[in-house]
């Protein structure tokens, strides 16, 4: 199945706009009405690889809060506290219980705000 990558890449230049961070794949599937959400995760694992993205692993704690973010590779491999529980509720990470998740980066963002910044810049010539 073929996905519509020119809609993903719109709708993902609409979120940096919107300063929206912490999405996954199954949100940009909904949104560009995508049904493939393997090959949505994977255009947007190679957006990571073109430095538009960060991806990020998520854990969730033994009481299924979604607690801390990590970097892709990067989980720890020792307990850590809860930040959502109550009785500081500690753990170890399982790679079984995450979410990965993409924040924009940096650049992208700034090279989006200048982009726009040419536009309205020759629109009012």
């Amino acid at each position: 199945m073929i996905i519509n990558t020119v809609k993903i890449d719109e709708i993902l230049e609409g979120l940096a706009y919107d300063n929206k961070n912490r999405f996954n794949a199954y949100f940009v599937a909904y949104l560009s009405e995508e049904k493939d959400i393997d090959r949505v995760n994977d255009y947007l694992m190679m957006k990571a690889q073109f430095g538009v993205l960060e991806v990020k692993l998520e854990t969730i704690c033994p009481n299924d809060h979604v607690d801390q973010q990590f970097d892709w590779g990067k989980l720890p491999d020792c307990e850590i506290n809860c930040r959502l529980c109550d009785d500081d509720e500690s753990y170890f990470p399982d790679p079984e219980k995450t979410n990965i998740v993409f924040n924009f980066t940096k650049e992208y963002v700034e090279a989006l705000k200048k982009k726009q910044q040419n536009s309205q810049q020759l629109i009012a010539i």
